[in-house]
């Protein structure tokens, strides 16, 4: 083929524009598959962080709400909690839900009283130091024995909830990534949640 054939071919396929349209789709849907995949990441992941928030509120505001616990009214609370992360917990992929009974020692840490977890993780140990939000503690729920008649720390319940997110497409290298809440809630009946048995 001379140099005029070869020249008359170009000219002959500038003017063709039937195959555009695919090379622009060829071009353009990786590009809109990626960011659509990007959203449904993001989105997801927010739904299960909010989940985690939500499963606190409810795991801490039913226990706040006994007068004493039993082994199995904490089963209870933690199950249900757990069903609340629905359909983010389940299988290997877990959460860890806690629930704690503190005793303010002071302006910014209270000891375990009593501890019960469901999942992976594992119960505080009891007497255990926990700190607390900074000016969560008011001074009437702070020990003071010289005081007539004397206070005794506040107890206070505190929900705590891990989860392990793994995204169902791992896009640009996103890996697990872990949500976690915990909320603190003082008994609502009385001024002590006593747990009877174990858990």
């Amino acid at each position: 083929m001379g140099m005029r054939a070869l020249h008359r071919l170009l000219l002959g396929l500038r003017h063709h524009s039937r195959g555009a349209a695919l090379v622009e789709f060829a071009i353009a849907a990786p590009v809109m598959l990626s960011l659509y995949l990007m959203a449904f990441i993001v989105s997801d992941a927010i739904s299960a962080n909010r989940k985690v928030t939500v499963a606190t509120r409810a795991l801490t505001d039913v226990t706040s709400r006994f007068i004493s616990v039993n082994g199995s009214d904490v089963t209870n609370v933690l199950g249900a909690a757990d069903k609340v992360l629905a359909p983010y917990s389940s299988g290997s992929n877990r959460a860890s839900l806690r629930i704690s009974q503190v005793q303010v020692t002071s302006a910014t840490q209270a000891k375990v009283i009593w501890s019960c977890e469901s999942g992976p993780g594992s119960p505080l140990a009891a007497n255990a130091l926990v700190t607390l939000p900074t000016g969560m503690v008011t001074t009437t729920m702070i020990p003071n024995a010289s005081a007539t008649p004397p206070i005794t720390g506040a107890y206070i319940i505190m929900g705590e909830v891990t989860y392990n997110y793994t995204p169902i497409f791992a896009y640009n290298g996103a890996g697990t990534m872990t949500f976690a809440d915990r909320i603190f809630l003082v008994p609502r009946v009385s001024t002590s949640i006593p747990l009877t048995g174990t858990c």
